[in-house]
Parts: structure tokens; sequence; C-alpha cells
């Protein structure tokens, strides 16, 4: 079988192995481990060693590498290699290939055992120390406003969780995000701010962007001021990475990880932030949905030709009745509120 030429990380797939990689690290490892059976082979040795040794202590000190393999090569020594009985006086002359065989057996065996062992052990110490001394912003049912460290302000959506560490303004500003939060990043050019998310990166100085990135599903952003670097990696292990500026998308496909340059904003893709709706050339079939979700209001149509009109205005944290008057004027229609439901009355847009 063909070697393959790749290299990986060996840090990536201590972390795929404990569950505990980014999405995209996770499609990088699986496109290692299917380019060959050598690298599935690899990483069955150390998953074995990982069963085997990981209930070992951590060591949160500085570890004597030499001196440990010295003491562990001349243990070996003395098991492989018999010492005389009466029943076997000469064994070496004997036993002495098979000895240098399995020593030598041994020692690569043992090589990849104690290097994954200190690997695994010591990253289990980062990850541990770095999980105590986190800090955990979480929402449920309702969306919550809080600001940073370093002064930045976050909203943050229903179902969302964002974790930062406690020093987080002191090398670097990251965070790590799983859900739906708006950033207005307060400008440093010494320290970027970064959002990491399962699907990728998110590496800005100073603006306001908003990130969705659900478990299992597209990574979108949206930049509202500033520029943003967005960066993920590809189905071939590829780093990728695109530059947002202001009213641009990026996405990166949940199914490949392939990241492209979206197109429009949905109308109400930020009305969980500013109650903000932004109707483009809309047709009046989509607003009226919308309005059914965002206010929970029921709205009767007496005429479907008034679902073809198309819409163009932006609504600013405005009542139901009043884009309701809006739209009324705007397409000489007639609303009428009998028992909480509107009813829309008029001609419509037959030629639109």
């Amino acid at each position: 079988m063909k070697r393959d030429s790749r290299n990986i990380d060996r840090r990536k797939l201590v972390l795929y192995l404990l569950d505990e990689i980014s999405q995209a690290g996770r499609l990088e490892v699986e496109a290692w481990l299917a380019y060959s059976q050598e690298n599935h082979d690899e990483y069955k040795v150390l998953k074995k060693t990982w069963l085997e040794t990981g209930k070992l202590e951590l060591f949160p000190r500085e570890i004597d590498v030499d001196n440990v393999w010295d003491q562990f090569s001349k243990r070996l020594d003395d098991r492989i290699i018999e010492e005389p009985t009466a029943r076997n006086p000469q064994p070496a002359t004997r036993n002495a290939q098979r000895a240098t065989r399995l020593l030598r057996f041994f020692y690569a065996a043992a090589a990849v055992t104690f290097l994954a062992w200190v690997s695994i052990t010591m990253i289990r110490f980062i990850q541990e120390g770095s999980f105590k001394s986190a800090n955990i912003i979480a929402s449920q049912e309702n969306v919550l406003q809080d600001t940073l460290p370093d002064g930045s302000a976050i909203l943050l959506n229903e179902n969302s969780t964002l974790k930062f560490a406690k020093k987080f303004n002191s090398d670097e500003r990251k965070v790590e995000l799983t859900g739906e939060a708006f950033f207005e990043v307060d400008p440093d050019s010494t320290k970027p701010f970064i959002v990491d998310t399962d699907m990728g990166q998110i590496r800005v100085l100073g603006t306001s962007f908003q990130v969705k990135g659900f478990p299992e599903s597209d990574l979108e952003v949206f930049v509202e001021e500033g520029r943003v670097e967005l960066s993920g990696v590809n189905h071939d292990g590829e780093g990728t990475f695109l530059i947002l500026n202001p009213g641009e998308r990026g996405i990166i496909k949940y199914s490949g990880g392939e990241l492209v340059l979206g197109g429009n904003l949905q109308p109400d893709d930020l009305f969980w932030v500013n109650r903000k709706l932004i109707f483009e050339e809309t047709k009046l079939s989509l607003v009226f949905e919308l309005l059914r979700i965002h206010y929970s209001s029921k709205i009767e149509i007496q005429n479907e030709n008034i679902l073809d009109c198309l819409l163009s205005a932006t609504f600013n944290d405005e009542t139901v009745d009043q884009i309701l008057a809006v739209i009324a004027i705007s397409f000489d229609l007639k609303v009428e509120k009998v028992e909480g439901k509107f009813i829309i009355k008029g001609k419509g847009c037959e030629n639109e």
C-alpha cells in the first residue's frame, strides 16, 4: 500500500480520541484515516495505548524523558532475556535470536506507547486546567445580553453557550461558541478577537458580526461592520479561509466543510438581536409569514393577489399594527382587526 506522505498533528489524533476536537478538526482526522490502511493502523495503536493507560494519574510537572526511558529499557531487558535454570542451563544460546527480535519489537511498541502516553497525559492536564478556569454564559429560552472582560458586548440567542478563559484579556481574546451570538467587539490591534466553533474559526480586530454555529449544521457568519476572517478545513483536510466585508455572509457547509460566500441575509436574520426586519423586494406572502412567527399574529388574506406584492422597507422594533399600516398604505390595502385577527383586503398586485 502506498505510504501516506501527508502529515497530521498527533495532538489532533489525541483530541479526536478523547472526543474533544472541533468539527473542522474531526473532518481533517477522518480524511487522514480514510487515506490509507497504515494511517488507520497507527490510530488503532494510539487508541489501544489510551485504553491501557487512560487511568494513569496526571503529571503537572517536568518529566525526565531520558531517565524514564533508560529505566523502562532496563526493565524490558530483564523480562525478555531469561536467566539460566536447572531445566534450561544455557537458554541464551537458543533464545538469543528470539530475544533480539522480541527486544526490537518491544522497543518500537514501547516507544509509541510511551510517547503517546506522555502526549495524552499532558493534553488531559492542560484541558482539565483550562476547563476549570473557564467562564460560561448559557441561554435557554431567552436572549441574553452581557459584556466580556475587554468591554466587547454580546447577545446570546436562545439555547446557546459561550465559553471563555478567566485570563481572557491577557494574551488573546478567544471564546468558544455553540449556538448563535451577535458580537460588538472593542478594537485592539494587539489582541485579535477569536471565535471558535465546531465547524471553523472567526478572527477579527474590531467589528460587529453575527455567528450561527449550532451542532451538526452549517456555520454562518454575517458582518455588519468591519472585516472578519473566516477559516476552516475542507473534506480533503486542506485549510481554507475567506475575508468578509460589511454586508457579506460566509458559510462553512456541515457536509464536507466547503467554505462559500453566501447570499443576502434573510429579512429576519437579525430580528432576535434588534427586532429589525429588512425587506428588499420581498413578497408579501413571506412578509405575512414572518409577522405570524415573530409577533404570534393571526393574519387572513381575502385576495390571493395581495401575496404577490413586493415590499421594500425596514422596520425597527415597530409593532405589528404599525407594520401592517405601512403595508396597507404602500399597496392601497385595507386592514381590519376582528377579535385579534388581522383581515387584509384589496386588489393586490396582479402585474408584479
